[in-house]
């Protein structure tokens, strides 16, 4: 299987799976929905604010992978790369913003912490503010501000239950009973009809996440053209899989060889199969209709080559015309090159010693002599070689 053994992955077969993205119209939704940052404080390990941006740093490698779908000259960075030892606060960091996520679409969640994001839909870039404790909500804020404009409109701002709207909605959303203390009124006022909340709850809708260690069960779509899809990214992979069965017993994989046909329960499959199987249909899918998908610890039973491979399909208006956008983790630092990814693409996270975290970009890092990382650095080697710390402690050294 492909993590026992490199594979080539053919550049023919790329541009074919990208020829489908673009060419195939079924399910596609209407607009683009990106993230420009998410910052967090006092969640699990982050004690302090820990700010994770989409927005391009002033350097030039890399320019034809920014994403800027409406055209509106402010573009947005495709992935986020976040590195660091076990235990720093890598998945930490991607449960928070799962968390705000899950806060808004299935309250309630039993947490605690401040989160604020700012992200873009079609018309609008929002800005929203969640302050949980143990599940209850003390503070919420919504605000919006076309590309065109430069003001920023109040939505609404909630402390505790009571609801402050802005001046230009309408004031029949004050006649609302006052929801239970652990539900948005962002989801109160989205369900109620009020057009922005709706908006902003449905960039929510279009985050998807994947985490190798837990397992996701795929949900692998059982007609044409769909299954192509999924098998042609199999093969880029480099995966002996053909096609796959869908049956009441399960999902099987249907393999070819010597003229002899098989099929194989996908539990039976290698571990590196099974996990292309669960992101097949989450990649397909952020690429066709825009989004984010996060993906805590990538490089789990996925070959170094196979994650690039991966990786660049967000780097391509060719395979990503939405936007889409990555957002992952990842121990192994066979993704971590300058030929792959910009250097404001890259985070690590660290442990203190009172155990609490910190995030910081490989952008931010100077030497010495107080110059920044170079655009052609060698980024795996420094890494380990400690420059950009983020390493583990090991007893002795």
């Amino acid at each position: 299987m492909f993590f026992y053994a490199v594979h080539k992955i053919k550049d023919s077969t790329f541009s074919l799976f990208c020829g489908m993205i673009t060419l195939n119209k079924f399910h596609i939704l209407e607009g683009t929905k990106m993230l420009s940052q998410f910052s967090v404080h006092s969640y699990r390990s982050y004690r302090s604010q820990a700010l994770i941006s989409m927005q391009p740093a002033n350097i030039d490698e890399h320019a034809t992978a920014l994403r800027d779908p409406r055209k509106t000259g402010r573009p947005l960075l495709p992935v986020a790369a976040i590195y660091g030892p076990s235990g720093s606060g890598k998945s930490n960091l991607l449960s928070a913003f799962l968390t705000l996520q899950t806060a808004i679409l299935q309250p309630p969640v039993q947490a605690s912490g401040a989160f604020e994001v700012f992200f873009q839909t079609e018309q609008y870039e929002y800005r929203y503010r969640l302050i949980l404790a143990d599940g209850v909500v003390l503070d919420e804020l919504l605000s919006r501000i076309s590309f065109t404009g430069k003001k920023s409109a109040k939505i609404f701002t909630r402390t505790g239950n009571q609801l402050i709207l802005g001046p230009s909605i309408s004031k029949k959303y004050n006649k609302l009973s006052a929801p239970p203390m652990g539900v948005p009124y962002l989801k109160v006022l989205a369900e109620n009809g009020l057009a922005d909340a709706q908006d902003a709850a449905g960039w929510f809708r279009s985050c998807r996440s994947y985490d190798a260690h837990h397992g996701n069960a795929p949900a692998l779509p059982g007609t044409q053209p769909d299954r192509e899809h999924i098998c042609s990214l199999l093969s880029q992979a480099g995966c002996s899989v053909k096609d796959y069965v869908l049956n009441s017993e399960g999902v099987f994989t249907v393999h070819h060889s010597g003229g002899r046909t098989w099929q194989l329960p996908l539990s039976q499959e290698a571990a590196g199969t099974q996990v292309l199987f669960c992101l097949a249909p989450l990649l397909l899918t952020t690429l066709k209709t825009g989004g984010i998908l996060v993906v805590d610890d990538l490089d789990c039973h996925l070959h170094p080559l196979v994650q690039r491979k991966l990786i660049s399909l967000f780097q391509t208006s060719v395979s990503n015309p939405k936007g889409a956008q990555l957002l992952f983790s990842a121990q192994n630092t066979g993704s971590m090159s300058s030929s792959l990814l910009r250097r404001d693409e890259i985070w690590f996270t660290e442990l203190d010693n009172q155990e609490s975290s910190t995030l910081y970009p490989l952008w931010g890092i100077r030497d010495a002599k107080g110059e920044l990382v170079r655009a052609n650095a060698a980024l795996e080697k420094q890494y380990m070689e400690g420059r950009y710390g983020a390493l583990p402690y090991m007893e002795g050294q």
